[in-house]
């Protein structure tokens, strides 16, 4: 019996050690890790829809809190002018979130681009939201436009077999223009 107790003593101890040094290497790695997947992921997304922008919005970003929480604006210059910004947003798709990233023309309220940046979706069929056939029939939409595939009224033409996975990323893409007005309109103030 004492035998056991001094077992689970020392288990616990050990597990409650480990425990305190994973968390610890968390903390240390976090800003590493958000910054590599800011430059991996979501950078080449970000440039590809604000793609016709001078500066670097990887770089030129800034924090907003809007109804939402958080929020971080990617701001697309052409010289010294504010031309676009690309915002992030998800929604559910077949296997779990589409997460996406939506840029904007401020000027005329089209959208310039939408990219997905994860998603785990099914290879070879929900996976091609990510490729260019799809993701390109949302550039150059007004924003008053309905986002959502034609088989539910909207302007986007899904993919066979992929409805879920279309459907999903439609979603994403509302979310994000849900938001869209109240954070242009923090950006043009400076907020």
């Amino acid at each position: 019996m004492n035998e056991n107790l001094k077992m689970i003593g020392m288990l616990t101890l050990f597990c409650g050690l480990c425990g305190f040094l994973l968390a610890g290497a968390r903390t240390l790695t976090r800003e590493c890790i958000e910054d590599q997947f800011l430059r991996y992921v979501e950078g080449p997304a970000i440039k590809k829809v604000l793609e016709e922008t001078t500066n670097d919005p990887v770089s030129d970003r800034m924090q907003i809190q809007d109804s939402t929480g958080g929020a971080t604006l990617f701001l697309g210059k052409r010289g010294d002018s504010l031309v676009s910004i690309a915002c992030g947003s998800k929604a559910a798709g077949f296997g779990g979130d589409i997460c996406i990233i939506v840029g904007y023309n401020i000027a005329m309220d089209t959208i310039t681009g939408m990219a997905v940046t994860s998603c785990s979706e099914t290879p070879g069929i929900g996976l091609r939201i990510t490729e260019e056939a799809f993701t390109g029939l949302f550039k150059g939409k007004s924003v008053n436009d309905i986002m959502k595939i034609r088989a539910d009224g909207g302007v986007i033409d899904g993919i066979s077999g992929a409805t879920v996975s279309s459907r999903g990323a439609c979603a994403a893409v509302i979310s994000n223009l849900l938001r869209y007005q109240e954070r242009k309109q923090r950006v043009l103030k400076g907020k």
